[in-house]
């Protein structure tokens, strides 16, 4: 499958870019650099912003036009459409955009452990709870609509 293709062509296998990557001057003593994780993959694949700015390895950019083969198989959501982040507002990371809000589908924790990450989970476990009390079970919305 496509899907399959895309995994063994960012994860390694013989003549991937995996491959190609180990030998680039970025590398270091010819490891595989730099997909230690799929989002690192990710990032080079559709060499997004953050990725350019560090100068990394650049993708083969015709596999990126937005009507090819790879942009055929996927589709691009807001980043906190699947995971947004519970940050501190005084944190030099905060960025609005990244915070999570009403609506957003996951709240990511990143960074937050132990004892600290518990009583974020409860307090947004609790503030989910009443607002279930206030709006209608979500089947019944769905029936409606349309």
């Amino acid at each position: 499958t496509w899907s399959h293709q895309l995994l063994d062509q960012v994860w390694g296998s013989k003549d991937s870019e995996q491959e190609y990557m180990a030998g680039h001057e970025s590398a270091l003593d010819g490891v595989p650099y730099p997909f230690e994780y799929e989002q690192r993959a990710f990032h080079y694949v559709f060499q997004t912003e953050a990725w350019k700015q560090r100068h990394l390895p650049v993708y083969d950019d015709s596999a990126l036009a937005s009507e090819g083969p790879l942009w055929s198989h996927l589709l691009v959501l807001p980043q906190c459409a699947l995971n947004s982040y519970m940050l501190h507002p005084l944190s030099p990371h905060y960025e609005v955009a990244r915070q999570w809000k009403q609506g957003d589908f996951i709240v990511h924790m990143a960074g937050h452990k132990g004892a600290t990450k518990t009583a974020l989970f409860l307090h947004c476990y609790e503030a989910f709870k009443r607002e279930l009390k206030t709006k209608q079970p979500r089947s019944r919305r769905l029936r409606n609509v349309g």
